[in-house]
């Protein structure tokens, strides 16, 4: 539910004539940052990993990347609730 609102607030003041334009450019950023989401994760803990890795050594390497990910997760938080909400207009 919070992403059909979400996609609503995104288009919400979007021309009737460009809404396919604008629905298009939403999914390439919404798949953009899904497909960085996942890498830039997993790149960090394979950088911190040494091959032949020990149980300890991966245990690390995953706590570091745990770590970054909730940094970023609190810094999205933090600015998705400075940015309040803006007003929908009503459905016509």
């Amino acid at each position: 539910m919070v992403a059909l609102g979400a996609v609503a607030r995104a288009l919400g003041r979007v021309a009737p004539a460009d809404a396919a334009d604008a629905s298009g450019v939403l999914v390439t950023v919404v798949q953009l940052g899904q497909v960085v989401g996942v890498a830039l994760p997993g790149t960090l803990f394979l950088s911190r990993v040494v091959y032949p890795a020990t149980a300890a050594r991966s245990g690390h390497a995953l706590a570091d990347t745990l770590f970054v990910t909730a940094l970023a997760l609190l810094a999205a938080v933090a600015f998705a609730a400075r940015t309040g909400r803006a007003p929908v207009p009503p459905a016509r």
